[in-house]
């Protein structure tokens, strides 16, 4: 059984609403703050040290935007059908507990949002998985 956590999936629909309906926008504007960060650190840190870990931060907040680009363009292509009777759906193999359905129901969760909140982006692979 797969224990739906609702609380995460409201804290994502109010997260989505401070942001731009665009995922690619928000991408684009994350990308951006990184760069600036990036290129701020370079050039007025002097420690080695510190050089390398603002690098490694500035990687994971790379990939933190691409996963909250990808999870927000599944959410509005689902929710605006342009996966239409997708295999998405036929291929999710979970069983959730009638307590979780009822949340599910109860918050108008929708099923874009139950999509992106089981999308994983830990490779390539599953990334190409859903997107093809």
């Amino acid at each position: 059984m797969y224990h739906f956590n609702v609380e995460k999936v409201l804290l994502q629909r109010a997260l989505r609403k401070t942001r731009s309906e665009s995922a690619f926008e928000n991408f684009l504007s994350q990308l951006e703050l990184i760069e600036e960060l990036y290129v701020d650190i370079e050039q007025n840190i002097s420690s080695p040290i510190l050089v390398q870990q603002a690098r490694k931060q500035a990687i994971i907040s790379l990939v933190s935007a691409l996963e909250v680009f990808f999870k927000d363009t599944l959410k509005n292509a689902y929710d605006s059908n342009v996966f239409e009777d997708s295999e998405l759906l036929h291929n999710i193999h979970k069983h959730f507990y009638l307590n979780d359905i009822e949340n599910i129901i109860k918050h108008k969760i929708s099923v874009g949002e139950l999509l992106a909140s089981l999308f994983t982006v830990h490779s390539l692979r599953s990334i190409n998985k859903v997107f093809s």
